[in-house]
């Protein structure tokens, strides 16, 4: 990669180069000390790394990145709330749009088959934020606020992105590399249902990470959601459609 960088003028930064070791515990320990050289820069691996925005670790649990997520929305909260008593409602909610749900969205379909702990640490950011523009205590409960603020909850957020990824998937307005991924379910006879669009749940070796898989999942909760929304006519409609269940 260094001699193809130079052969076309560009240079390759060695002090800013990672290298980390994706895999489960005990294999990784099996390794021992792995060490990458380019050029004069001896590299390390790491036990996780930031791509376009998102942390990834080596054992892809996605901890570094729900941790990452609360850090940045929890200093925002903290400086909405004290300006909060000079702003409007509408006011708020846009700041909290701009600042807190956007991180919540951001990367959260890699967030699918997470322990519940992690959800749970991102709905508390959620909670908080809706705290706030309805000018709540800590100890009211919010359910009904999120619903009056028409916010699905953090796991349908994460359900709600894979189902979108899905639609688009089979209408071509995904990328290839994600279309490639699922595949409609060929019935051995020409039934009724072969116009209902299920998908292929391809087998898994690993629930803790090959379930988590979008090839595994996106069929998985495709084949839930009824015939009508799955026929969608636009992306439009099936959003509308996806979100009402869940509300």
């Amino acid at each position: 990669m260094r001699k193809w960088l130079r052969s076309n003028l560009l240079k390759l930064n060695e002090d800013k180069t990672e290298i980390m070791i994706v895999g489960q515990p005990h294999n990784i320990r099996k390794l021992g000390n792995v060490c990458l050289t380019i050029g004069d820069a001896i590299i390390e691996p790491s036990s996780s790394v930031r791509n376009i925005g998102a942390v990834i670790d080596s054992q892809m649990q996605m901890l570094e990145q729900v941790n990452s997520i609360c850090r940045s929305c929890y200093s925002s909260l903290y400086s909405i709330s004290r300006v909060r008593k000079y702003l409007t409602t509408e006011a708020t909610q846009t700041l909290v749009h701009a600042f807190i749900s956007c991180r919540l969205d951001n990367f959260n379909s890699l967030l699918s088959g997470v322990p519940q702990y992690m959800l749970a640490k991102l709905q508390l950011v959620q909670n908080n934020a809706a705290r706030i523009i309805v000018r709540k205590r800590k100890s009211d409960h919010i359910s009904l606020t999120l619903k009056e603020l028409h916010w699905l909850p953090i796991e349908a957020r994460v359900e709600f992105k894979i189902l979108l990824l899905t639609f688009k998937a089979l209408n071509g307005t995904a990328p290839l590399y994600l279309s490639n991924l699922v595949k409609i379910k060929e019935n051995a006879c020409v039934l009724l249902s072969g116009s209902e669009q299920y998908l292929e749940v391809p087998p898994t070796r690993l629930t803790s990470i090959g379930d988590r898989a979008f090839a595994a999942i996106a069929p998985r909760l495709w084949n839930r959601i009824p015939i009508t929304i799955r026929n969608s006519a636009n992306v439009n409609i099936f959003k509308r459609a996806v979100k009402t269940p869940s509300f």
